[in-house]
């Protein structure tokens, strides 16, 4: 069997997500904790609810909505600063 076969296959997988709007898993562990330690910083909760195409979606109450939309300037910087290029956007969703 050929070495590069399983890294030729993970390339590929890779490149399909990608494709896809998918970011590595990696990446999106970084961005989780981030995410995880800022909205602790803060002092509110928000459901994270997928990152696609550049764009993280949380979903939040009214009133944590309106403050993570103060922050999302913040956010961005510390998700660019720990894993850059990942993430470009922040969408919130507010849950009834």
């Amino acid at each position: 069997m050929d070495q590069s076969s399983p890294n030729s296959l993970a390339d590929a997988t890779k490149q399909l997500l990608a494709s896809m709007g998918v970011a590595p898993s990696s990446d999106t562990d970084k961005v989780l904790d981030i995410v995880d330690i800022e909205l602790k910083r803060i002092g509110c909760t928000a459901e994270i609810l997928e990152i696609r195409h550049g764009t993280l979606v949380l979903s939040a109450p009214p009133q944590t909505a309106a403050l993570l939309r103060f922050d999302t300037d913040r956010l961005l910087s510390a998700i660019a600063t720990a894993v850059p290029g990942t993430i470009s956007s922040i969408r919130i969703r507010t849950t009834k």
